[in-house]
């Protein structure tokens, strides 16, 4: 039912009256009392235009934290704002629906919620106008599983230790299993394994600094690269570009109020 609905919301062609033509508000009306199901629609800003109370409770909105024009970054931690982001625009630069994901997502309360997420594009009549997206929660004990806490306190370990050098069997011995297990745990739940899913974050962060004046062997330092020429290599395989490179895009995008480059693939970087 829900997918039939948002189906229709991000339908491209015109036609008789249906949700597709309907204001955002009766939209949102439409998910109201759904306690499980988080809903949100954002503008190709990634800035929230729309969400259902669920969603506003997800993100902790009070008198000083508006929801509506808010981004993901100002109710969650930084590695799921990037995580949910890059999914966002990944539906942007697809124009399509995407497969279901499952995103852990970490209030600034540092409160940890499992979402469940598949999203679709935003349509008008001419163009994709930005994403929706239906989350359904996974935060009550009896739908949490032993894999989802390992995961939860692995990412936590990997967020607040981003500059450390660690290895994978280092998380392993954190939550209290084998390597293999982890691996089987975070390919389950998140579609990578540890060190592809560190090295996502990694690059994500450092992609993210180079939008600022910080020189690039600092960012490389605090993203975990014991040198620059090791940053570098990395960098440049998954981005296609220099970290030096990326930044020059990166200004000349934000000037032309486009989009830079963004990390997109990394199943394998180590």
């Amino acid at each position: 039912m829900l997918a039939t609905l948002l189906r229709m919301l991000a339908r491209v062609e015109p036609g008789p009256p249906s949700l597709y033509h309907l204001p955002l508000a009766a939209v949102e009306a439409m998910f109201r009392g759904l306690s499980d199901v988080a809903f949100y629609v954002k503008d190709r800003e990634l800035r929230f235009v729309a969400g259902n109370d669920t969603m506003r409770e997800i993100c902790g909105e009070t008198p000083d934290t508006a929801f509506v024009g808010a981004r993901s970054r100002d109710f969650f931690s930084n590695v799921t704002h990037r995580c949910h982001e890059s999914a966002d625009r990944a539906v942007l630069v697809s124009e399509a629906e995407s497969a279901e994901t499952l995103h852990l997502t970490v209030r600034l309360s540092g409160e940890a919620i499992w979402l469940r997420c598949r999203r679709w594009p935003w349509r008008d009549e001419r163009s994709v106008r930005g994403v929706v997206c239906v989350g359904h929660l996974l935060n009550t004990p009896e739908r949490q599983t032993l894999a989802h806490v390992r995961v939860a306190t692995a990412i936590d370990h990997i967020e607040s230790r981003l500059g450390e050098n660690y290895k994978v069997s280092d998380l392993a011995d954190l939550v209290g299993v084998s390597v293999s297990q982890l691996d089987r745990d975070f390919a389950a739940l998140l579609g990578v394994p540890p060190r592809a899913y560190i090295t996502k974050v990694r690059l994500e962060t450092a992609a993210e600094l180079l939008q600022t004046d910080s020189p690039i062997v600092e960012i490389a330092h605090a993203c975990g690269y014991s040198d620059q020429s090791a940053f570098t290599r990395h960098f440049r395989r998954a981005m296609g570009q220099s970290p030096s490179q990326y930044r020059r895009s990166a200004a000349a995008a934000s000037r032309a109020r486009l989009r830079p480059a963004r990390v997109t693939a990394l199943f394998g970087a180590s």
